[in-house]
Formats: structure tokens, C-alpha cells, sequence
């Protein structure tokens, strides 16, 4: 009787266990989506701040074309608002 019922007993524990590591499975799961998801949204931030770097050279290569009359000052125009950061994206 007392085998018996040391075997229903560990065979409780190691069900239990199991359990947990199922539980523990679908938590790790969800971990990773979620580290996933993040390392989206950085690389997503880091490329809007690459294309707001290259607004800026865009800049520069027109502010030093300004004195060549209208080709400057429609590159002015054009791009000078460009070179702005939006005031929705904290970088």
C-alpha cells in the first residue's frame, strides 16, 4: 500500500511538473514574439532616422547650390521642410 502509494505521489509531481514546463513553453513563446515585435519597431525607428539623415545631405547639397538662381531656390523649397523632424517620432 505505501509502494503504491509513492508511486501515485511521484507519478503526481512529474505530472505537475510537466504541467508547468507547458505553461513555461507557451510563456517562453510569447517572450520571444514579443522581443521580436521590439526589434521590428527599433529597426523601424532606426531606418526613419537613416532616411531623416539623408533629408539633411539633401539639404546641404542644395544650400550650397542656393546662389545658382532658380535651381537653388526651388531645391530650398522643395527640401527645406523635408529636413524637418516629424513631431510624432521621439528619437
Amino acid at each position: 500500500m505505501a509502494s503504491a502509494l509513492g508511486a501515485a505521489t511521484s507519478f503526481r509531481n512529474i505530472r505537475f511538473y510537466l504541467f508547468r514546463f507547458y505553461l513555461f513553453r507557451f510563456y517562453l513563446f510569447r517572450f520571444y514574439l514579443f522581443r521580436f515585435y521590439l526589434f521590428r519597431f527599433y529597426l523601424f525607428r532606426f531606418y526613419l532616422f537613416r532616411f531623416y539623415l539623408f533629408r539633411l545631405y539633401l539639404l546641404r547639397i542644395c544650400l550650397f547650390r542656393i546662389d545658382s538662381g532658380r535651381t537653388g531656390f526651388l531645391c530650398l523649397v522643395f527640401f527645406y521642410p523635408l529636413s524637418k523632424k516629424p513631431f510624432n517620432i521621439v528619437y
